[in-house]
């Protein structure tokens, strides 16, 4: 049983403090010759999909588990799916100041291995007390990754996927802030059909979504599993853009994407994406007008641009093609961006190493993983917040830096096992308060 918890901080200026010491700039982050030098390495595999686990796996993840609830913390709810996102974070939290909301992918203890009653779970604050944990998902439908906006004043509107019948996705509003009744919204020249995992952001009545195709071999601009953009202008009831792919989004600058490589947020008239994933650039599409129109920046370009992670072709850099499989510093997909007070966007992702010695690719989590800061006001720049391997996380007190044996392993089962792509410093969220701190 996963519980999960609502943990409120005030510390304004950790991130200031953990930014002095350390400044790289694009060009020192390319290549290292030597693999042996960033450690074990394990294969990647690029699919990322919904499906449900097997029915070994769900009875042993679910028979005998104690609950633990520790004294951090308000508990607010708990779930049997503990696959809340494939890479980047969602939009999960709602803080309106005087109250807040929260959801995340729900499934009740009833479930069966294929999660039927999987859906959003919802709760609120008001006046400091939260609401009684949920027994049963908002939705009608069987859905999940739920992202939570709020439209206008006081509709909070949740945009969902779902995969039964067919991929597709779900947006659901209710009355008022704090209402757990949500209703579907019906959505005129909105067609999500064959995409998934979507992000949501909204400002006033504009509603924006960028979400990824589930099929592995559709193409847009000649990119497998393209992530596209919608825009609405009035909260969802109809669409002014319908999954279009931003500009200069094609194959010279990805081959693939994938499920949850990618963020979006809003604020005033700017709206952010950012796109990346495992052998992908880092980049930010940024409009400063409600979404009509976009400028693009690659923020990390990876050294090799449009590059297929499922080739043999050993992996060389343009920069010197000498045919020796090099490793590189890619990012994992596993990002944030944020909007400051300033119209500025800040991004945050984390980073490995990987490498394609002509066996297909593979990756190195404990090589080179860090979460890196890029902001507009410092353009040239990329700051190390955290570095696994220089800053030592001590998580279970023994005064040493541990590492599971079972770590380079997927068994479902095995309790030290991370997920594939991602390195142990992962998933990344960023937030302002009303001074302007991040």
């Amino acid at each position: 049983m996963k519980k999960l918890f609502l943990l409120l901080f005030m510390a304004p200026y950790v991130m200031y403090a953990q930014q002095k010491n350390v400044v790289q700039v694009h060009a020192t982050k390319v290549h290292l010759k030597n693999p042996a030098l960033v450690g074990a390495k394990a294969k990647y595999t690029p699919a990322k999909v919904d499906k449900a686990a097997s029915a070994a796996s769900y009875a042993a993840k679910n028979t005998g588990h104690a609950t633990k609830v520790g004294n951090v913390g308000t508990l607010v709810g708990e779930t049997y799916y503990d696959l809340q996102t494939n890479s980047s974070t969602y939009r999960r939290i709602a803080n309106y100041g005087t109250s807040q909301s929260l959801v995340w992918t729900f499934a009740p203890s009833t479930s069966d291995q294929n999660y039927t009653d999987r859906g959003t779970g919802y709760v609120t604050n008001f006046g400091g007390t939260w609401s009684a944990p949920p027994t049963a998902k908002l939705e009608a439908n069987r859905t999940g990754f739920p992202n939570l906006t709020l439209l206008g004043t006081s509709t909070e509107t949740v945009v969902a996927h779902t995969a039964t019948p067919s991929y597709n996705e779900y947006i659901s509003k209710n009355s008022s802030i704090g209402n757990t009744s949500f209703t579907g919204a019906t959505s005129t020249g909105y067609n999500p059909t064959g995409n998934i995992w979507p992000r949501a952001a909204a400002v006033g009545n504009n509603l924006y979504v960028v979400d990824c195709s589930q099929d592995t071999l559709s193409k847009r601009a000649g990119v497998h599993q393209p992530v596209l953009y919608s825009r609405s202008t009035n909260g969802g009831t109809t669409w002014v853009n319908d999954h279009i792919t931003l500009p200069g989004y094609d194959s010279t600058l990805y081959y693939r994407n994938g499920g949850d490589n990618y963020f979006l947020d809003a604020k005033d008239s700017i709206v952010a994406i950012v796109i990346g994933g495992l052998a992908n650039s880092l980049v930010l599409w940024k409009s400063t007008d409600y979404g009509v129109t976009f400028t693009m920046t690659n923020v990390e370009p990876y050294p090799v641009l449009g590059y297929n992670s499922a080739s043999t072709a050993v992996l060389d850099t343009n920069a010197i093609p000498d045919g020796i499989a090099d490793t590189m510093i890619t990012n994992t997909g596993s990002l944030s961006c944020l909007i400051d007070n300033n119209g500025a966007v800040h991004i945050w992702w984390t980073t490995i190493r990987n490498l394609n010695d002509g066996g297909g690719i593979s990756y190195f989590p404990t090589g080179d993983n860090e979460l890196l800061h890029w902001s507009e006001a410092t353009p040239t720049t990329i700051t190390v917040i955290d570095n696994f391997f220089t800053t030592i996380h001590d998580c279970d007190g023994d005064g040493s830096l541990n590492i599971g044996t079972n770590y380079f392993t997927s068994t479902a089962n095995d309790g030290d096992a991370f997920y594939p792509g991602e390195g142990f410093i992962t998933t990344p969220q960023a937030s302002i308060d009303a001074s302007g701190n991040l």
